[in-house]
């Protein structure tokens, strides 16, 4: 699995794409914030602001592909940044084994905004709020100010406010609030100098339109609650509400809490069902909600709010209903069980010893087998599936291992697990079977050295290989390595610089970068990033290989003119002055052939007077009679290998064909 894109859509906001569906709550939290540790967005400049990747609000589209990121607060990026995925933290929703994206760590994202947000939409959301929709996050509300249609003023209780819209997963509105106007009276409201977060001014500017406040309906919004199940309860409005009272709704005296999810019914928008972290137990609840802690569309207040739920006890005990051996990245065997219902850990919580059961080794039975447990943990979240490193298995007194190919049955004892509202797991027989295979020793894919024809920045003349164009990047890896991945140049980023070809060497390990030519514009270091590269046994690298590294530039210098300065008729030799685009360096020049109106002259000596590290280069052609140049057209061209100019960093221009004026 990889990443497929990473893009910046703007100061504030990052789009990761991934080419596989990922699991909602590997990357997402339950407060909507990103799952601690799984990204990294470092800058690259000291002068850049710092974002954390943490506390960003995150969506994930409906195909589990696009992951959208917004920064907090009024964290924005701008500069140079570089985004990482860590190990074994993104996972996909494939259920047949446990699979997760690899390491990656991209190439240096730029983030320039420079781009004005536009208003996309307005809508009237109630009778006293107006929504309107940018097409960027928004953080300057600025200067607000409104008057009747008539031309008329508000008046001195009459107010028009803005704020954010921090209700909307895309952050990109704000809402716009009357006060005290008069009902059913058009308001025309100006906003002056609304800005991004990276202070790009709306455009155009200012933000106008016209609203007015509708009259309350004189009907207080309602709402029932029934229990789906002691962590699931169904919330029906008797009307829409502007939003669901999350911190105002009470259970028992305690508001609900950020780990408390609350969604919205996609088709009925009067319905939320609301799922509690902490399943209530069995018995009367008390619901309760203060008055004025919520509106319905038209503005009007909810009264107090008090009611009993009875959350009815489970008393179908739950069964484990199947058992299987999962091999994860880490190469180690994993024990899975799965329940018929969504349960809590009992008894599995903790170590268990003794339990009963048998073992079959080349066709014998053992039915005194006893076994010892260490404690299982919920699978991603799961409250149906559990799972438990097979390595902690031990049998008898003695906490014997377990034997690779023999197959256990392991009986559940009883009050292993319990439903939500507390009845326990009866004991079952033979309930876990599983054959004990082998965990693989896996030793991670490393980067041993990266070589090019520059000193290392970290081992200084040890890490330069002399021999290498400026051209060329040489990378060997640890371990042999898979043909496909190492050989697959988008494998491979160079910042200011692009990869043209990978080839592998016959040790199998080493990997040699080719650029493009007249593609790095600059000397210096630079970073080198290394993705999805693995093992020829399909192990990847243990974190995305980054390291900053030194090339030349690779820019050839090229000849833009040759203009005969003097011709010395006594000497026979005509001086002519080379120009090239930049400042060069030279070598033997003295196998130049020199054409005259397309005709080779034979016997003519080319020399080149003397060194330079200017853009121009005076050479002295030897003829047998000067005169033929007179009204002629000169031409040189390179012959041989020995006609090579080269700039300050070693790049050869071929003289190619040359006409002298």
């Amino acid at each position: 699995m990889e990443l497929s894109e990473k893009k910046a859509i703007n100061g504030k906001q990052l789009k990761v794409t991934f080419n596989k569906t990922v699991e909602e709550d590997s990357v997402i939290e339950s407060n909507g914030t990103l799952v601690d540790g799984a990204f990294k967005l470092e800058k690259v400049a000291a002068t850049s602001p710092a974002v954390a990747l943490d506390s960003a609000e995150a969506v994930l589209s409906e195909d589990g592909r696009t992951l959208t990121i917004t920064y907090t607060g009024a964290e924005y990026a701008n500069g140079d940044y570089v985004f990482s995925v860590v190990k074994n933290k993104v996972q996909t929703t494939n259920k047949a084994t446990v699979e997760y994206i690899p390491a990656y760590t991209s190439s240096t994202i730029n983030v320039k905004d420079t781009v004005a947000p536009t208003l996309e939409s307005t809508a009237k959301i109630n009778a006293t709020q107006y929504k309107l929709t940018f097409s960027k996050p928004v953080s300057g509300l600025g200067s607000i100010s409104a008057k009747y249609a008539d031309g008329t003023d508000l008046g001195a209780t009459a107010t028009v406010s803005s704020a954010p819209a921090s209700a909307d997963a895309d952050n990109n509105a704000i809402i716009v609030t009357l006060a005290n106007t008069t009902v059913n009276k058009d308001v025309n409201v100006q906003i002056v100098g609304i800005t991004d977060y990276n202070g790009n001014i709306v455009s155009p500017n200012p933000v106008t339109f016209t609203t007015n406040a509708g009259a309350k309906d004189g009907v207080a919004p309602t709402f029932t609650v029934t229990p789906e199940s002691a962590s699931t309860l169904t919330v029906k409005f008797s009307e829409e509400v502007q939003a669901f009272p999350k911190a105002a709704f009470k259970i028992d005296g305690t508001a609900l809490t950020a780990s408390d999810k609350v969604v919205q019914d996609e088709t009925d928008k009067t319905k939320y069902t609301v799922k509690l972290a902490t399943p209530l137990t069995s018995g009367f609840h008390n619901i309760a909600v203060a008055a004025t802690s919520f509106k319905d569309l038209s503005g009007e207040d909810n009264t107090a709010h008090a009611s009993t739920i009875q959350i009815k006890a489970d008393q179908v005990a739950p069964v484990l209903s199947s058992s299987k051996v999962v091999k994860e990245r880490d190469g180690k065997e994993y024990l899975y069980v799965t329940f018929d219902k969504d349960v809590q850990l009992d008894a599995l919580n903790g170590a268990l010893t003794g339990l009963t059961g048998k073992s079959v080794k080349n066709y014998v039975t053992d039915k005194a087998v006893t076994f010892n447990t260490a404690a299982f943990t919920s699978v991603d979240g799961s409250k149906k599936e559990y799972k438990l490193d097979l390595a902690s298995i031990t049998t008898g007194a003695g906490a014997t291992a377990l034997e690779n190919g023999v197959t256990y049955t392991i009986d559940l004892p009883a009050s292993a697990v319990k439903t939500l509202t507390g009845t326990p797991s009866v004991a079952q027989t033979g309930a876990i079977t599983f054959t004990k295979g082998t965990d693989s020793a896996i030793t991670p894919l490393a980067v041993a050295e990266v070589k090019t024809n520059q000193a290392s920045l970290t081992t200084g003349a040890a890490g330069k290989d002399a021999t290498l164009a400026n051209n060329q990047v040489t990378v060997e890896f640890s371990q042999i390595v898979d043909g496909a991945s190492a050989t697959k140049a988008a494998n491979y980023t160079i910042d200011g610089a692009v990869v043209k070809s990978a080839e592998l060497g016959t040790d199998k390990k080493t990997v040699t970068l080719t650029l493009e030519d007249g593609k790095t514009p600059y000397s210096g270091a630079r970073y080198l990033t290394i993705n999805n590269v693995t093992t020829a046994s399909g192990v990847a690298l243990e974190e995305a290989f980054k390291k900053a590294i030194t090339l030349n530039e690779n820019i050839a210098p090229t000849v833009t003119g040759a203009v005969i300065k003097s011709v010395d008729n006594s000497t026979k030799v005509a001086t002519v002055e080379l120009s090239f685009s930049e400042a060069i360096s030279t070598a033997d020049l003295d196998t130049l052939a020199v054409y005259v109106d397309g005709q080779v002259d034979a016997g003519v000596t080319v020399a080149n007077l003397a060194a330079t590290t200017s853009k121009t280069l005076t050479v002295n052609i030897t003829l047998d009679d000067v005169s033929k140049l007179t009204n002629k057209t000169v031409t040189l061209k390179a012959n041989g290998t020995d006609n090579t100019i080269v700039d300050a960093a070693g790049n050869t221009a071929s003289i190619g064909t040359v006409t002298v004026k």
